[in-house]
């Protein structure tokens, strides 16, 4: 998944930002937006996680998943 997370930074409009988390690290993150699997990819906008995508997905199928939030 992180292979696909690089390349939709490049496939998204410049003013989206695509971050990663390590949730080992950071499992208070993880708690607080629900996060029980994964890999996931969540996209939030105004602060609230607006779309959750759980599970490995290739690049055309997330981008299909997200456009609709953008």
């Amino acid at each position: 998944m992180a292979n696909v997370v690089e390349r939709l930074a490049d496939e998204l409009p410049e003013d989206v930002r695509v971050l990663k988390l390590n949730v080992e690290e950071h499992g208070d993150a993880a708690r607080e937006h629900s996060v029980r699997s994964l890999p996931s990819l969540l996209y939030f906008e105004g602060g609230a996680a607006k779309a959750r995508i759980v599970g490995f997905k290739r690049l055309p199928l997330v981008l299909q998943e997200l456009r609709p939030h953008l």
